[in-house]
């Protein structure tokens, strides 16, 4: 086994422990145990001793001559490094086979396992480097485990069911000129879909302060391949489509979605034929929608109903096959207006023909936010600006729609993210969605009954160690399900907005904008049976340094390029939030391909403790509820243990001052004879 990009990394540590290779020379001497020990090893490596025997016997040349051993010796020169690093006991022989033996007996103890080194472990019941070390030993071997990991930069995690650090890199930024001369503005990215291939994204023009220099109207870009930039699918201009009465309103795509259409208007079989369909926003008193000609690539409209007295718009756009008839159906939920469904028909402008009436009138002022299939029926949300929402069943067949629950207290939000997932207490599935700021599930199953899943602000909070006030999350109709793993579980991404509150900014200030968060936060949704868990991630972290203005993760997509192998999404977003910016629309491209995992997932250690808050100033506050330990363990990026105490109350949270503790990264242990646990936080 060869591991170049490491040997590539050590001779430069090789020459920088001169002390610790002439304390190496005086260890030798002083372990004649440990080295008659090794006589029986030492005849089984006969390559390896052969290699070190110059070696053994005069350190202060070792330096010099692994520059040209690396090349030959990679797994001697790995085994050699780690003695240099950790003032080895042993000759290099005996390194090689203990400590490499040893090293899946540190990593269960640390939480870690270094790339290059596991690799090459083979772990053999009864021969561990703890069995035959005393305490000081050991504490060097955890010291040795930080140390590598910090020289070949690693992140560390403890165990989850989502274990892999992304790349997050922008790939489209509001205001630049396309490859064609082609305006891509916006200050906000409203929508990425995956369709033939190929990325689609729609962007939004509210909120905008320089109209001098921006033209009124939203974009369709698109993105051809991982390696290409975007560029304009299509434009829609405010001035083509408004009129002077019409003047204050925004162009913005509310909703685009992607379908397979299987069977046409009459239930006949066709050949699937997959259409692009965007709703950007009001024209003239009319709705209107767009589906995309591939074979052109041009845009074709589509009129939603007739003229009505007032604007009117589609906020969401959802498929589903009615089981009764066969026929696959397209439905526009519209704001004022209603349900209206459409059926593939090539006859009419863009293969789709709408009904002329809804199929359900929705309330005065409500917007339908999102359509979900769930258990094979249809069901739909929408929701008022005064804080009311109601959720639809369809009955197929009939086309009827029947009222299953009503929302109250929704505090001005919308209901967002309508989506099913597996059910919890049995078969099938039922329905997830946010609403005033909380993961609410509906069972089918057990007479439509609403359960409280999570509450975003009170999690966020305990977490990040400030007040958050409110979070509007899953903005758009389905969370996207990301596998990355193959995990049994089911995994789900949840975008969302979080807004502080204003009066714990003042005494802890984080990277915000008029309040709002600007890290561009998503949660991990992650279900195994009854097991639901909730894991907080971010594509830019601005602290210390900002980097980027992220305001709200509005939407997420798996990158649907074959070299991206399902393991890239594509994040988009920005809120304005009714405040006047500029060009703040935002896409971001994540790469969990080259992330470093942990190697931890046969071992299932878990964190199963909060640590908040994080960053900490003064104090830390660990949440040791679901915790089975029964002694807290804090050590640095050394190894050095700079705190312990017993467990000693399981329901009360414990609280530990670390004013005194030097800035950097610490590792929270939980653990017993029989359980470990491990969490992390930063000490400002």
């Amino acid at each position: 086994m060869t591991f170049p990009t490491e040997n590539a990394a050590f001779p430069t540590e090789n020459v920088a422990f001169p002390t610790e290779n002439a304390a190496c020379a005086t260890e030798n001497a002083a372990f004649p145990t440990e080295n008659a020990a090794c006589a029986t090893e030492n005849a089984a490596f006969s390559t390896e001793n052969a290699a070190c025997a110059t070696e053994n016997v005069a350190f202060p040349t070792e330096n010099a001559a692994c520059a040209t051993e690396n090349a030959a010796f990679p797994t001697e020169n790995v085994a050699r490094t780690i003695a240099n690093a950790t003032h080895a006991t042993v000759n290099m022989a005996c390194a090689t086979a203990k400590i490499t033996k040893g090293y899946a007996e540190v990593a269960k103890r640390s939480a870690f396992i270094p790339i290059g080194v596991c690799a090459s472990v083979e772990l053999k019941e009864k021969i561990t480097i703890f069995g035959v070390l005393n305490n000081e030993e050991v504490n060097m071997k955890k010291k040795l485990l930080f140390f590598l990991l910090l020289s070949l930069h690693i992140s560390f995690y403890s165990f989850h069911c989502f274990s892999q650090s992304p790349v997050w890199t922008r790939t489209y930024r509001s205001g630049t000129i396309d490859s064609s001369g082609h305006f891509m503005g916006g200050n906000e990215i409203t929508q990425i879909v995956a369709h033939k291939g190929k990325l689609f994204a729609g962007n939004s023009d509210w909120e905008e302060s320089d109209t001098a220099n921006n033209p009124p109207e939203c974009e369709i870009v698109r993105l051809d391949n991982s390696t290409d930039q975007w560029q304009v699918d299509t434009t829609f201009h405010y001035l083509s489509y408004h009129t002077a009465a019409d003047s204050g309103f925004d162009m913005n795509v509310n909703a685009m979605k992607s379908f397979v259409f299987t069977s046409d208007y009459a239930g006949n079989s066709i050949q699937p034929d997959t259409l692009l369909i965007a709703a950007p926003g009001n024209y003239l008193h009319k709705n209107i929608v767009y589906i995309r000609n591939d074979a052109t690539n041009s845009w074709t409209k589509s009129i939603i109903g007739g003229a009505l007295n007032m604007s009117f718009s589609c906020r969401s756009i959802g498929f589903h096959l009615d089981a009764v008839n066969g026929v696959c159906c397209v439905f526009a939920g519209i704001e004022n207006y209603g349900i209206v469904k459409g059926v593939y028909n090539p006859s009419f402008p863009g293969k789709i023909h709408w009904d002329s009436i809804p199929e359900i009138v929705t309330p005065s002022d409500e917007r339908v936010m999102g359509f979900t299939v769930c258990n094979n029926t249809l069901y739909a949300a929408s929701s008022q600006s005064k804080g009311t929402g109601h959720i639809y069943e369809r009955t197929d067949g009939t086309g009827k729609w029947a009222l299953i629950d009503s929302l109250a207290n929704g505090d001005g939000q919308d209901v967002r993210g309508l989506t099913a997932v597996p059910n919890p207490a049995g078969t099938g599935e039922v329905l997830w969605y946010c609403w005033d700021s909380k993961a609410h599930r509906l069972d089918p199953f057990n007479a439509y009954d609403d359960t409280i899943e999570y509450s975003f602000p009170d999690s966020l909070t305990k977490q990040l160690g400030i007040r958050v006030r409110s979070v509007l999350a899953a903005y758009n109709d389905n969370i996207p399900v990301f596998n990355i793993q193959n995990d049994s579980g089911d995994i789900r991404l949840i975008g969302f907005e979080m807004h502080y509150d204003s009066a714990a900014l003042v005494h802890s200030p984080r990277p915000n904008f008029h309040g709002y968060a600007t890290d561009g936060r998503y949660f991990v949704r992650t279900q195994s049976g009854t097991d639901i868990t909730y894991q907080l991630e971010y594509i830019v972290n601005n602290i210390p340094v900002i980097k980027d203005t992220l305001l709200s993760v509005r939407t997420l997509c798996i990158s649907p390029f074959a070299c991206d192998s399902g393991k890239v999404l594509y994040g988009g977003g920005y809120d304005c939030d009714a405040i006047l910016t500029n060009r703040k629309a935002w896409i971001y491209r994540g790469d969990f391909r080259t992330s470093i995992t942990t190697g931890l997932e046969e071992t299932r250690i878990s964190s199963g403790f909060i640590v908040y808050p994080n960053p900490a100033t003064n104090t830390i506050t660990i949440d040791i509820s679901k915790a089975a330990g029964s002694n807290i363990e804090i050590y640095d990026l050394l190894g050095e243990k700079v705190y312990s105490s017993p467990i000693t109350n399981y329901r009360l949270p414990i609280t530990i001052n670390v004013a005194d503790f030097s800035s950097g990264v610490y590792v929270v242990e939980v653990k017993s004879e029989k359980v470990y646990q491990v969490g992390k936080f930063v000490k400002e």
